[in-house]
């Protein structure tokens, strides 16, 4: 173990937590001669193994990392072209990781961003789970804003509608064809990171998040208003994220799986959704009119963000016919990009609301109300407004995209 970095993993031998500190250390070295120290603020390992909650994987050949490790350059204001300084950072790191055959990946954020954003997750997590590698190691703890109770509501739910795609794009393979081995690993992958995500979600709107996933895991399993079956679910993926083990998974009938799994997500995100629209009761059939409502007046904090509203009412890419006035203007203000967290759930939970599969058809332009149909429209919007490396994740599973948005 480092003693300037601590841990990097729950569990792992001193073997595993030796190569990873070799490999960051190499990484530290190769991204310092890389930047002038002038344009950043710091380069911090972030993720699980910035946490030191990351997982390892058994293997014949021993314990290894089995999650990519997570960088992020935090550059200065002003110093030049973030994406060009990020570049940098992916060539210095694009040789170690091809070396050490583990997944390197970088992102990066100006100092200026942050002073401005919103409270999102992720800068509430790297404010308490990081390792800084380079620049200013005080930086990052003096972000003293990003607190667990300042959290955005609408970032909580966007994570969790990330994470529930994933198990869209699970039932997109499987609707194109027989999961091979390869396939059935990352759908295990796919659905723990789910998992993780919902309950995640629910965590933080009973207020009781946590940055630490060893800490959210014993805050888990002391819930007594949280079903006893999602919080053994919870438990089981937070365990699998430390220390995955395949074969306890292998063994199911995806399609059955999948669809166990929607059964019991499902509830989990309408009580979410209930606990963030203001708490009364709701259901499937009144979610979509009260959620789209909703976006008209959140988010208005900000003059950007009141900006890009009327931006989104300008561009009117969001094609709202047959919804009501309250619910149109919402939508319009939400753009494309904040209508797809509210379509979500009837693609995701394929629920039989016939007015809701209507108006996810309409606004993704799908041929269909049909389950197939609504789902290869969404994906394919998703890559559009979502997540814009989604083509590249569909090319890593040999998949094509279809649908009028692709």
């Amino acid at each position: 173990m480092s003693e300037r970095w601590g841990r990097f993993t729950r569990y792992g031998s001193a073997e595993v937590e030796e190569r990873i500190t070799a490999l960051v250390t190499e990484a530290a070295a190769a991204c310092s001669a890389a930047l002038d120290p002038a344009t950043y603020r710091a380069v911090v390992l972030i993720g699980g193994y910035g946490r030191g909650e990351g997982g390892v994987e058994a293997t014949p050949g021993g314990e290894r990392p089995h999650n990519n490790l997570d960088f992020l350059l935090i550059a200065r204001s002003g110093a030049g072209d973030p994406q060009a300084l990020k570049r940098k950072v992916d060539e210095a790191l694009k040789p170690l990781s091809e070396a050490h055959g583990i997944g390197l990946d970088a992102g990066v954020v100006t100092d200026g961003a942050l002073a401005v954003s919103p409270c999102l997750v992720m800068w509430h997590d790297m404010r308490f789970g990081h390792k800084t590698l380079l620049g200013d190691a005080d930086y990052v703890p003096s972000l003293t804003r990003f607190t667990s109770g300042d959290i955005v509501a609408y970032d909580v739910r966007n994570l969790l509608v990330n994470r529930g795609t994933l198990l869209v794009i699970n039932d997109y393979l499987l609707q194109r064809r027989a999961p091979t081995d390869t396939d059935r690993r990352v759908m295990v992958k796919h659905a723990v990171k789910a998992i993780i995500g919902y309950g995640d979600a629910l965590l933080f709107f009973r207020r009781a998040y946590h940055w630490s996933y060893a800490e959210k895991q014993r805050r888990m399993q002391a819930r007594t208003d949280v079903a006893p079956d999602f919080r053994a679910l919870y438990d089981e993926a937070v365990e699998f994220r430390f220390r995955p083990n395949y074969a306890a998974y292998l063994s199911r009938d995806p399609v059955a799986w999948m669809r166990e799994l929607r059964e019991a997500l499902a509830p989990v995100h309408l009580e979410c959704e209930t606990l963030r629209l203001g708490g009364e009761a709701l259901s499937w059939t009144t979610y979509p009119h009260r959620a789209m409502a909703h976006e008209a007046f959140d988010r208005v904090d900000t003059l950007r963000q009141i900006a890009r509203k009327v931006v989104n009412v300008l561009k009117r890419e969001t094609p709202v016919r047959g919804l009501p006035f309250d619910a149109a203007l919402g939508a319009l203000t939400a753009g494309m990009a904040g209508a797809m967290p509210i379509l979500f759930p009837v693609i995701a939970y394929d629920l039989e609301d016939e007015a809701y599969r209507r108006t996810a058809q309409g606004m993704l332009s799908a041929a269909s109300t049909g389950a197939d149909d609504l789902r290869s429209a969404y994906l394919a919007a998703w890559g559009r407004y979502g997540d814009v490396n989604f083509g590249l994740a569909l090319e890593r599973l040999g998949l094509a995209m279809e649908g009028p948005a692709a």
